[in-house]
């Protein structure tokens, strides 16, 4: 059918479906009348002018509440909106300038597009309800439409798999294509299902194939997989063990999560997976934060590899369990044009217009915009100003961008086509193109190949130098219309620098990959501080056994329907791999064939006949197989002839609890039901329903059984199925609140076999009554284990099966108890219809599985080809009845399965005769988009389905009673209790559950005979397991409140085990709960005039000891707050209301850490810490009354500037703890001038030993020892003896000197310094603990033990120690007496929270309220705003300073500086507010150290930052750009400063200079800096790395001061960026100052790629080319010359290793050998080892082409050395790269005129002319040396003379001092001096755009703002990379947002003549022409591998080694 144009909306498209065709043959489309219950906005510069419509088919927002509804939005949904509207406003554009091309139309002429975005939500159902807004005519009768002249081409999307697996098949009859961006499942990559769906993402099959891939590299063959239970998981997952058999790679587990997964669910899915045995996890993950999942400690026993859906968050760079994991991602390539549109969009969102887009904006940010409201928190803040600058640096593409813009173009390009075919060149839509059909624009779809020219007017893609894969970008689609070339991007999360980053790793282009750098990964070990080599992850043993294999054959059994019910059975017991099937399972072909006969009962419950069908499955008990398998077949992966997935309204099943679990997760993320006949463990899911009864039901049935027969002492016996250890979780839970004892528990096959397991139960003969939760199979196999006096009670999985009574156990069998479903009385209709004769051929056709069924009922086999172990044939097998076999079984719930069925026939005939009004019979259109009934929840077919269950009800001939759901989940019926009796094999009910439970226990026989049961534990002494259950002794202590604090004190050690507890401890813990007591009475006594509750109103606590366990503190803090675990108030009786809980206190960094997130996903309930230190808390979001760990480093550099002392060693450990501290340190102690010559790390750097011994080995340079260790035996060795050294160590040490580890100190300790929490003792608080004793009447129950412990005596009572306490002892009395350091931080603590409550009271309540209103506790922002009004608390500590929270929500009380005098340490100083004062006890202390030098004794080892004087050239403005120049080489001492520098030095001072003042002059400025003098200040860096952040931290921290002619001091902070760094190395280093001072770097000559990592260098910028472009031109040059075999020579450090790197990725896949590679030794060459380095590349013969990544001075050196040796001087074409370029220097070494062949790069550059002419020409020592103070030094070196009488170079005299620089014959123009210009010309427009920003549009001069302005760098860094200007060789100059430039290369070859050399221009390699060589260049060299050998052997780039 050929269906033309239509207009407006696809309505009318879809509208054909259902309509004649004739109602679609118009030319022109129609616009409807209906109103859409959803409005769709507009986007592009189309507008009401376009001519075409693009629908767009968005996942704006997340599924609402009830699951078809739209809640909050996506986060990461508007970029890839944002490239589409960018990308059509491109083709919609019509003049101007784009990608270099003048454009003077429309892409296709005079044609205009607009998009109009649907929000689909993601979900297929949301898809389908939008059908009748979008689409109203599909249920609408409305038949009044207009014409209207818009073209609509089709869809862009659905977003989703699952929408466009829904909408695709509805558009296939009229060939309407869709084109999406992001679904990517692999089944829409079946084309005769899907014939016009397209899509510009990946399948994600390609995806799975590039971690397989990274598996197969890191040669990983037994991983796990993690996975979420929607459709990307599932079908992830699935892919992912089809594709492992072909890897060779065994998936031995898969663990399934939901999409929004609790704590729990996350850490039984890790446990899944660490109990497999598995160490590398796959994780296929769709989560909106990862952070829960690496925050569960067990995520760090893996390593992780991480699929697309990841998203390289920035969140988990500070998230420790991350550390090390490798993200697999979509490949793209950076779009520049489309970062600045769509930075401007946000800068300009408030005045958009677009309210969805301001809603995104608002919620992802957690703001409100001027007169907007933010939905999600309508109390949100207002957003802050826009900052361009942040934005810009922080700004990362979405992996989207790319496929929606190759979406846009896919549309353009086919409608251009058909416009090119029809229109003949005629502007707009012509007459032909509007009558075009659907067919022919999705065959011009089909048809898309192309390559992106200027003409698609994005440079980007139209240039070969962009990444990732170097080429213009194409689009090409493959015959199953998806992309044909796939990129992904291999990313590792590891420390790069000093930062952790995801660093790219590798890249897979087309299959393969590109890049791949095995190097540069990094792994952790388990604690995740220390990197590990890559370990190899193998099966056990070989071979691998319980790998997930391949799913078996596909079998199904198919009864025909217009609906259809999906049921999921066990026809087959597990395999012996978890994907494989086992023996035929009779209980499942049982239900199986109740299934078969439940559709024809279910027409006729519904008067039809065909209205249902079924599609049966067997998922053989597999998990992972019933859900891959329901997932395919929902999705269309996997399709059945004659079954419309979309027709599948309900699934049943399945006959697997797990595979229940598994298959409930996947359709709740579906928002679909599920009807289980048997008991699932996870009943919490909306959509799971139950026609069985409930697992809470069943264990409360046997807990009421046993109660009836007075038991309280029990064991239990499980089977390891999912649904019984629900069971067995909720029996243990309820027995015990009935004070009934489960003594012990074991689950078959974990703690033995069925034998062995009895055999344990055996040795309890007190609890003699088993609880079996059990199978009927297990049941079968327990039996026979019974002897007296075992009494077994058994749950409704064994219930009344016939199956557990075999023959071997019927003896035993008498006496047993069960629970089950009731049976009828007689027959049901199913039995009869089970009974009936069967023809054999007719149930094999039916039942693809009945042979095998009835084989093994019979024991015979019906093929003799085939015996498959059966001994006989079978006979009369062709027309039989089943039943009459011995073996046959009919399974307990072939009548909850005929329930289910019933269930959903019922509800689908509701809504048939509610919406299908029209008298057909059939199933109208209406049935699949009509809105639910009233009291539906949601929209569309499946709200109205799950709707209609709950309200169903009808007689289930099974009992003859009404069936429905009580709460839409659990069926009303109730449960029988059955008895063996004795002399019987069979089941008689006893007892009932409904109405109200009742066993008739006259009717009872007891199992051996006996009369009464004895199984009780009265005498605690035989059962002291038990005595919780009936003692009771809670360890927890209630102070009863109106609003309740939770505290979590540390009273006990930890245990040997798990949550086990040791002995109370005599130090900290027991002094916190009656702290915690005090400070709650000194509040509610109103003695705090600043915290103070109103009325009657009182604060209280319950304390819990959880004894420094983390899980401890976990499951208390979870069980209470989920009220699982109820505490009852001993004074009253009644339970504590937990409720009243609103925030927490913890004590110790690990209970804390892992009680955060906790607290968080309980709905962000506040937690306080009084002590705990650790830096990662800021992240979780802790409030702690301490300070972080980190800020003690500037305590003590405050005690090390007390004593002035100038020079220390540091030692650090090898851990987080320490690596985070020293770092700290070095930077501070950089910025105050304190020289560090060593720093120590123990284990790197040596053992604790050696460390020492080296410290006293210098020690006459310097006594004083920083200490940052957290490891006491680290701190015990360091002062074992006393070396004269001054220790000065940080909190840790601290902490030992209130411990006994403070004996560990040896005599080394003595004057030593350390650092302590400023938490002074309260007094009020040390006199109540001082006077408690053992007979204090205070209720706390750790009050007697910790008194025996202080005392080691027994109270009255007690036996815990032999002697005797005298109990009135005070507690003060005993030596080991310590109260806590944390005294004063917990009183803090309390007061906050206090405080805080009391403003919520007021806020909530009102200013009098007398107590807690209702409203305080409904407030559903109540956590929240706690947290907030935390924040701001304010007031009066104990000590009388202020106290309150800084901005990262530490506490500001700071640090105590302690001194140890003989064998104490005192407090002598305190460090607050930045500020060391001193205490009482400090005057005396400061004459012992005396005899410490200050001064720094050997300083060269030292930045040169003692030096305040400094030379400088200054350039006079308003605001400065800072210059540093190496105006000299470095000397021959460290830091020290040689002779001037002749080649990119001082004449670079002159160009700045020159370049500032010409910013006033130059037509590049017009208009711009109008009022603003922009001036400079140079510094000579002396070719020093360390010099040049030395300079840097200096001037910035006030220790070098640099004044003007008029001896003004110059501020600092007008510099407003630097031009600075001549070496990469020199970069990196700078880079580490200016990320913490925050100003800009922009390079004139750094070129190493890693600075190109805005992550690591957010303020560095450069106007040179990145090594990676050099790289390329490399390669392209050794290509074009067939040069295949090459060395390399490298020079030491970053700049040699970053240049390999660079080519080797460049390289990838060329072609070309890197035969060999030589790195210059640390010191560089010398004349010596460059001889040595000429030999050893002679070592390979036919490498004959040497690229050199060498500095100046080691390129020098080899050169000489080559010319030297008659064997090399002619052998080798040196490729050379920018140190080497048009320079002369670099041939200095060659005296012998043996020149090398050399072509050589240098930066694309041009002559200065102005510079010479009218700046250079008049300077000369007369006129300006007072200028510049190193101008006369360069004057001497370029006319090698001298100006003065000495010199210690030159002994001729200059015969003048007039003549200009440019006099000299030596005299060339520097080749660096054009990328100087460009830096300060970007600079200056960068402050420009600052102004702008800051001071406005308008601005003339320097607003008052500006200088206020904490932005204003940040707004500079911004210009820079946005500056656009033409310079020197006449084309546009940028810096793109990596701070890269776009400059290029000139090619120079090397050529000699008979008097020396020159540098001849032969080529240019750039982004426009790539290379580009002259027509008249040659070259004829050979270096390749044609020598057999040759390079067989010597590549590893190559794969040879």
């Amino acid at each position: 059918m050929a269906v033309s144009w239509l207009s407006v909306s696809l309505s009318l498209v879809l509208l054909a479906v259902f309509r004649p065709a004739s109602a679609a043959s118009s030319l022109e489309a129609e616009a409807c009348a209906a109103s859409a219950a959803y409005s769709p906005f507009s986007l592009g510069s189309g507008g009401s002018a376009a001519s075409v419509r693009v629908p767009v088919l968005a996942a704006l927002r997340r599924p609402g509440t009830d699951g078809f509804g739209c809640s909050h939005l996506v986060e990461d949904a508007w970029p890839s909106i944002k490239a589409l509207e960018w990308a059509f406003d491109l083709l919609n554009k019509d003049s101007g300038t784009e990608a270099g091309l003048a454009i003077n139309d429309s892409y296709i002429p005079g044609v205009k597009f607009v998009l109009s975005v649907h929000d689909t939500c993601g979900r297929r159902q949301v898809t389908d309800s939008l059908l009748d807004s979008i689409f109203p005519e599909l249920v609408s009768t409305a038949a009044s439409c207009s014409a209207n002249q818009t073209l609509v081409p089709g869809v862009i999307g659905p977003a989703t798999t699952d929408s466009a697996v829904s909408l695709a098949p509805l558009l296939n009859d009229f060939g309407i294509p869709l084109v999406s961006y992001s679904a990517s499942g692999p089944g829409l990559s079946d084309r005769s299902a899907y014939p016009n769906f397209f899509r510009t993402i990946p399948s994600d099959t390609a995806q799975f194939d590039a971690i397989g891939a990274v598996l197969k590299q890191y040669n990983w063959t037994h991983i796990g997989i993690l996975y979420t239970t929607d459709a990307y998981g599932t079908a992830g997952q699935s892919a992912l063990v089809s594709l492992s058999a072909s890897l060779g790679i065994c998936v031995a587990q898969a663990s399934a999560i939901s999409v929004a997964p609790s704590a729990a669910e996350i850490s039984s899915a890790l446990g899944r997976l660490r109990d497999s045995g598995v160490r590398a996890v796959v994780a296929v993950v769709s989560l909106a934060d990862f952070a829960p999942l690496f925050n569960d400690p067990a995520s760090s026993a893996f390593q992780w590899i991480m699929s697309d859906s990841f998203g390289n968050p920035a969140a988990l760079l500070s998230v420790r369990n991350a550390r090390g994991l490798t993200s697999v991602s979509l490949g793209y390539r950076t779009n520049d044009a489309f970062e600045t549109f769509y930075l401007n969009e946000l800068s300009n969102v408030a005045s958009s217009g677009n309210a969805a887009f301001q809603q995104w904006f608002m919620q992802t940010r957690n703001c409100t915009l001027s007169g907007g409201t933010n939905l999600a928190n309508p109390g949100a803040p207002p957003c802050p100003a826009f900052n361009m600058a942040t934005a810009t640096a922080q700004y990362q593409q979405n992996r989207l961008v790319e496929p929606a813009i190759d979406a846009a173009f896919a549309y353009a390009r086919a409608l251009r086509s058909l416009w090119q075919t029809k229109c003949a060149g005629a502007r707009g839509v012509c007459a032909a193109l509007r009558g075009a059909t659907y067919a022919e624009l999705s065959a011009a779809v089909a048809a898309t190949d192309f390559s992106y020219t200027a003409a698609e007017r994005i440079a980007r893609y139209s240039t070969a130098s962009s990444e990732p894969d170097r080429r213009v970008k194409q689009l090409r689609l493959t015959d199953t219309g998806e992309p044909y070339e796939t990129n992904y991007f291999v990313h590792n999360l590891r420390q790069n620098g000093t930062a952790f980053a995801y660093v790219r790793v590798g890249v897979r282009l087309a299959g393969t990959f590109s890049e791949w750098r095995s190097g540069s990964v990094n792994v952790y070990n388990s604690a995740r501080d220390a990197v590990i080599p890559l370990p190899q992850f193998a099966c056990p043993a070989a071979p691998c056994s319980g790998c997930l294999a391949a799913a078996p054959d596909f079998k199904f059994a198919h009864v025909p329907g217009q609906l259809y019910l999906l049921g999921v059975f066990s026809v087959h017991s597990p395999g012996s791999s978890p994907r494989s099937c086992g023996a035929v399972s009779l209980d499942g072909s049982s239900e199986l064939d109740a299934f078969l006969y439940s559709v024809s009962q279910a027409n006729s419950l519904v008067n039809a006949t065909d209205l249902i069908g079924a599609v049966a499955i067997d998922d053989c008990g597999s998990s992972v197989l019933g859900q891959d398998l329901v997932d395919s077949l929902l999705s269309g992966a996997r399709r059945i002839a004659g079954l419309d997935p979309s027709r599948i309204i309900g699934v049943v099943g399945s006959g697997s609890a797990s595979s229940t679990d598994g298959i409930a997760q996947l359709l709740a993320a579906q928002r679909r039901s599920l009807i289980s006949f048997r008991p699932a463990a996870l009943t919490s899911s909306p959509y799971l329903y139950q026609t069985v009864a409930s697992a809470s039901a069943e264990a409360e049935a046997l807990l009421s059984t046993l109660a009836s027969l007075s038991v309280n002492y029990v064991q239990l016996v499980c089977s390891p199925d999912a649904a019984n250890q629900e069971i067995a979780r909720l029996f243990i839970a309820g027995a015990r609140s009935r004070r009934i004892c489960v003594s012990a528990t074991y689950v078959i096959g974990v703690n033995g076999t069925h034998a062995q397991v009895m055999a344990q139960v055996k040795t309890r003969t007190s609890a003699a009554v088993v609880v079996a939760l059990v199978t009927a199979s297990d049941a079968a196999q327990l039996l026979p284990q019974v002897t007296a006096p075992v009494q077994l009670v058994g749950g409704v999985a064994w219930g009344s099966s016939q199956s557990a009574l075999t023959a071997t156990s019927v003896s035993q069998s008498q006496g047993v108890i069960t629970v089950g479903e009731p049976r009828p009385a007689s027959a049901t209709p199913y039995q009869t219809w089970a009974g009936r004769t069967r023809e054999l051929a007719n149930e094999t056709a039916a039942n693809p599985w009945y042979s095998e069924w009835y084989e093994s009922l019979n024991s015979c086999s019906l093929s003799a080809a085939s015996m498959r172990g059966y001994t006989t044939l079978c006979s009369g097998a062709a027309s039989h009845s089943l039943t009459a076999s011995a073996r046959y079984t009919e399974s307990a719930y072939t009548s909850s399965v005929l329930r289910a069925s019933a269930s959903y026939a019922l509800a689908a005939s509701t809504r048939l005769s509610r919406v299908c009004t029209g008298g057909s019979g059939g199933v109208c259109t209406a049935f699949w988009f009509a809105s639910p009934a009233g009291n539906g929840t949601g929209t569309g077919l499946q709200a109205d389905l799950i709707a209609q269950l709950g309200d169903g009800r009808f007689t289930d001939p099974s009992t003859g009673s009404t069936f429905t759901f009580a709460d839409r989940s659990v069926p009303t019926f109730g449960l029988a209790v059955y008895n063996v009796k004795n002399g019987s094999a069979a089941y008689e009910a006893v007892g009932a559950t409904v109405p109200a439970f009742s066993l008739d226990t006259g009717l009872l026989q007891l199992a051996h005979g006996v009369a009464t049961l004895s199984s009780s534990c009265g005498d605690t002494s035989r059962c002291s397991e038990c005595a919780p259950y009936f003692t009771g002794t809670p360890n927890y202590l209630y102070l009863p409140g109106d609003i309740l604090v939770g505290v979590l004190v540390n009273v006990r050690s930890p245990g040997s085990s798990g949550g086990a507890c040791g002995p109370v401890k005599t130090g900290e813990g027991f002094g916190y709960t009656e702290a915690v007591r005090w400070t709650l009475d000194y509040i509610n006594g109103g003695n705090k005039s600043d915290v103070r509750f109103g009325g009657s109103v009182k604060l209280g606590a319950l304390i819990l000891d959880v004894c420094g366990s983390s899980s401890v503190a976990i499951s208390l803090v979870t069980s209470i707050s989920q009220g699982t675990l109820l505490l009852p108030d001993r004074s009253t009786g009644a339970n504590i209301d937990a409720s009243k809980i609103r925030s927490w206190v913890s004590y110790g960094d690990a209970v804390t850490t892992a009680l955060a997130p906790v607290l968080r996903d309980l709905g962000g309930v506040p937690l306080v810490s009084p002590s705990a230190s650790s830096d990662g808390l800021t992240a979780l979001g802790v409030f702690r009354t301490v300070p972080a760990s980190l800020s003690q480093v500037s305590a003590i550099i405050a005690v090390i500037n007390k004593f002035n002392w100038k020079c220390v060693q540091l030692v650090y450990s090898n851990n987080d703890y320490g690596n985070r501290l020293a770092t700290e340190f070095r930077v501070q102690a950089l910025r105050e001038g304190i020289c560090v010559p060593r720093c120590l790390e123990v284990g790197t750097d040596g053992s604790v030993a050696s460390i020492l011994s080296n410290i006293i080995l210098d020690i006459s340079k310097t006594r004083v020892v920083v200490v940052l260790s957290d490891k006491s035996a680290d701190l015990v060795q360091l002062t074992a003896d006393n070396n004269g050294l001054v220790f000065i160590a940080s909190n840790y040490w601290g902490e030992m000197t209130r411990d006994s580890a403070l004996s560990g100190l040896g005599p080394g300790a003595n004057n030593s310094w350390v650092m302590q929490v400023n938490s002074p003792d309260v007094a009020g608080v040390t006199a109540h603990l001082s006077g408690l004793s053992a007979d204090s009447s205070i209720d706390n129950p750790w009050l007697v033990p910790y008194y025996e412990a202080l005392f080691n005596c027994s109270t009255t009572g007690s036996l815990a120690y032999s002697s005797r306490c005298n109990n009135s002892w005070p507690m003060a009395a005993s030596p080991q007496f310590y109260p806590g350091l944390f005294m004063m931080t917990t009183t803090n603590a309390l007061f906050s929270i206090a405080k805080a409550y009391a403003d919520m009271l007021v806020a909530g309540c009102n200013s009098s309220y007398t107590s807690v209103c209702p409203n305080f506790w409904l407030n559903p922002g109540l956590n929240g705003q706690l947290a907030d009004r935390l924040s701001a608390v304010k007031f009066l500590a104990l000590g009388g300073s202020s106290f309150e929270f800084r901005s990262n929500r530490d506490g500001n009380m700071g640090w105590l500086a302690l001194n140890r005098v003989g064998p104490d340490y005192l407090p002598v100083g305190r460090y607050m507010f930045s500020v060391l004062s001193d205490l009482p006890a400090f005057p005396s202390r400061s004459s012992v150290y005396s005899s410490v030098p200050a001064a720094c004794a050997d300083c060269t080892n030292c930045p040169k930052s003692l030096d305040r004087t400094e030379k400088f050239l200054y350039v006079p403005g308003q605001l400065l750009i800072g210059g540093l120049f190496d105006v000299h080489y470095s000397g021959s001492v460290p830091f020290s400063c040689g002779r001037v520098n002749g080649q990119n030095g001082f004449l670079l001072t002159e160009v700045f200079k020159y370049a500032i003042e010409s910013i006033q002059t130059s037509p590049i400025f017009s208009g711009k800096l109008r009022g603003v003098k922009v001036g400079g200040i140079v510094m000579d860096t002396c070719s020093s790395a360390v010099r040049t952040d030395s300079l840097v931290a200096n001037l910035h921290s006030g220790s070098i001061v640099l004044r003007d002619s008029s001896l003004n001091r110059i501020d600092p902070e007008k510099v407003m960026a630097y031009v600075a760094a001549s070496t990469s190395e020199m970069a990196d280093q700078l880079s580490r100052v200016t990320n913490v001072v925050q100003v800009p770097v922009i390079s004139y000559a750094a070129t190493m790629s890693s600075l190109s990592n805005k992550q690591l260098y957010p303020y560095f910028s450069r106007t040179v080319p990145s090594d990676d472009k050099v790289a390329y031109a490399i390669v392209d040059f050794l290509k074009r010359y067939g040069l295949t075999n090459v060395q390399f020579v490298l020079s030491p450090g970053a700049y040699g290793s970053s240049g390999l790197q660079s080519v080797q990725r460049a390289i990838a896949n060329e072609g070309i050998c890197i035969s060999h590679t030589l790195q210059v030794n640390r010191t560089g060459l010398t004349a010596v080892n460059a001889d040595q380095v000429a030999s050893e590349l002679l070592k390979r013969p036919q490498s004959t082409v040497i690229v050199t990544f060498l500095q100046s001075n080691d390129l020098a050196e080899l050169l000489g050395a080559v010319s030297r040796n008659n064997l090399t001087y002619d052998r080798f074409l040196f490729i050379g790269t920018t140190y080497w370029g048009n320079s002369k220097t670099v041939l200095s070494k060659i005296t012998n005129g043996r020149y090398p062949r050399a072509i050589t790069f240098g930066f694309e550059t041009a002559d200065l002319t102005d510079f010479e002419r009218s700046y250079l020409l008049s300077k000369n020592p007369t006129s300006y040396a007072s200028v510049n103070p190193w101008f006369n030094e360069y004057y001497e070196h370029l006319f090698q003379c001298t100006l003065s009488s000495s010199s210690p170079y030159y002994s001729k005299r200059c015969s003048s001092s007039t003549m200009s620089l440019t006099d000299s014959r030596n005299y060339s123009q520097d080749s660096l001096a054009l990328y100087v210009v460009n830096a300060v010309y970007s600079t200056a427009l960068g402050i420009h755009t600052a102004l702008l920003r800051i001071c406005g549009p308008d601005y003339n001069g320097i607003c008052s703002d500006f200088y206020g302005s904490g932005e204003k760098r940040q707004w500079v860094q911004s210009g820079i990379r946005s500056a656009v200007f033409v310079d020197a060789t006449n084309l546009n100059f940028t810096v793109n947002a990596a701070g890269d430039s776009n400059r290029g290369y000139h090619i120079y070859e090397l050529r000699t003549t008979s008097s020396g050399f020159f540098y001849s221009s032969v080529g240019a390699y750039n982004d426009t022409a790539l290379l580009k060589l002259r027509s008249d260049f040659s070259l004829a060299w050979t270096s390749n591998c044609s020598l057999a050998g040759s390079c067989d052997t010597v590549c590893p780039n190559l794969g040879r080694n």
